[in-house]
């Protein structure tokens, strides 16, 4: 997952995509991690912001990422307060995930 040098947002946000999906093929979905409810904060806080580019940083480097795998998807949606279901299921539709 390392990408050397290069920090870039969408990366180090693309990383953490993939290993959560590492994380759900080995252990099964499930909200007890540790990692796992302060992760949602962060999607959440981020697909709600009102600044756009916080809003396309978790649309790309989380969400496209795992676009690929509907579980995934439909465990973090589940796990988002009203406001940012909202707005995963708008980026859902322009995306056609649904």
């Amino acid at each position: 997952m390392s990408h050397e040098k290069d920090d870039s947002p969408y990366l180090v946000f693309g990383d953490f995509a993939l290993f959560f999906l590492q994380q759900l093929e080995v252990k099964g979905i499930s909200i007890q991690n540790d990692w796992f409810q302060p992760s949602f904060q962060i999607i959440d806080e981020l697909l709600t912001s009102a600044d756009p580019e916080l809003v396309n940083l978790i649309q790309v480097g989380v969400l496209e990422v795992l676009a690929g795998h509907p579980g995934a998807l439909t465990f973090v949606k589940k796990n988002l307060s009203a406001r940012a279901q909202k707005q995963f299921e708008e980026w859902a539709k322009i995306s056609d995930q649904i």
